[in-house]
């Protein structure tokens, strides 16, 4: 109400729509057009608009209804669920289910624990309510930049292999921006977007450009890499010909040409969870022997406990699981993954001391 003078509920869509476009006469994105929703990537794109950047009251509104959406949707959606549908006897049991998701990802419910916030403050405070057992030393192992290694593997792209095989950590984001000349965030971006199917429209919003410099952009990307587009072109043909897209462990999914659009991140997608499908058959037991037991699995990252309370008195076993984990047979670029430990809680998570 501060920011506008007049009462405003901010969970509803029509009041912002009436001082957004009304009172500040701000233009309409082509999204809000089609879904009538002002989200997230919206109110973002409005930030960037030179008349909310030129009026503090303005930015001041957008961000006060973005910070309220966030604390909205922590508490609604994570923090009374954890405690007054799942939690029991002051544990949180999660189903984690193997056959969801068509890319062969493991998917979390009831409650899902794979989608907690982790890049905010109050994300990270969500976090700290989670704490593991006495006695334990909590961990995870984290795979590595994984679906762009397959990407890698999978295009053959010199530049990206070359980049892998000399250096295993390796960060394909500078080097697409270093191409592309721009700052590494847009080259994360883009990334992400060839990976995901962006369109330009999308893109552009993901890389607060207009859609003509988006373009020049991806023409470059293209001339860079032109096996993105090579790869795409031979999936494609491959969902025609076989009617599945086929991963490098054997894993397929079943698409119609009308779905080819889906291809190259479903197999990065897929051969990303068939790898860490793989990785929990072989550290269960190495885990399981240690006195410990795999207890989450988040997209890339398996969480698990070892007894004890010193990470020095585990190192033999947490080299044995990395050395498991990063064991992939005919992989054209290294796999690596990252391990850490939990300290009090799930939110002050720490590099083990001889890797730190």
């Amino acid at each position: 109400a501060k920011h506008v003078g007049r009462p405003l509920d901010v969970a509803s869509h029509g009041h912002l729509f009436g001082v957004l476009y009304g009172d500040l006469g701000l233009p309409m994105h082509k999204d809000i057009e089609k879904s009538g929703k002002l989200d997230k990537d919206v109110l973002a794109w409005m930030l960037t608009l030179p008349k909310v950047v030129d009026d503090p009251k303005a930015t001041d509104l957008i961000n006060a209804v973005l910070e309220w959406r966030e604390r909205d949707k922590l508490v609604g959606t994570y923090l009374l669920p954890w405690v007054v549908e799942h939690q029991f006897e002051g544990r949180l049991h999660a189903n984690l289910n193997t056959t969801i998701a068509g890319t062969r990802r493991f998917t979390s419910s009831a409650p899902n624990l794979q989608n907690v916030p982790t890049r905010t403050d109050l994300g990270q405070l969500l976090r700290t309510t989670i704490i593991g057992d006495d006695n334990f030393v909590h961990y995870s192992a984290d795979y590595s930049q994984i679906e762009y290694r397959g990407f890698a593997h999978n295009s053959g792209e010199p530049a990206l292999l070359a980049g892998y095989l000399k250096d295993r950590n390796f960060d394909i984001h500078s080097l697409i921006a270093a191409m592309c000349g721009v700052p590494r965030k847009q080259g994360k971006n883009l990334n992400f977007g060839m990976l995901y199917g962006m369109g330009l429209d999308k893109l552009a919003r993901s890389l607060l450009l207009d859609k003509t410099a988006a373009k020049v952009i991806l023409n470059t990307y293209h001339s860079k890499i032109p096996s993105t587009n090579r790869l795409k072109t031979k999936l494609k043909g491959d969902i025609r010909r076989l009617g599945y897209v086929e991963d490098h462990f054997g894993g397929r999914r079943h698409l119609t040409p009308d779905e080819d659009y889906k291809a190259l991140n479903t197999l990065c997608q897929m051969e990303s969870a068939d790898m860490i499908r793989r990785a929990i058959v072989k550290i269960h037991p190495i885990v399981k022997a240690a006195g410990g037991n795999c207890q989450l699995q988040i997209h890339d990252e398996v969480m698990f406990r070892l007894p004890g309370d010193n990470p020095e008195d585990h190192r033999a076993v947490l080299q044995e699981v990395r050395e498991a984990m990063e064991d992939v047979p005919g992989y054209r670029v290294p796999v690596t993954t990252d391990q850490e430990f939990f300290i009090n809680n799930w939110s002050e998570q720490a590099a083990l001391p001889w890797a730190a």
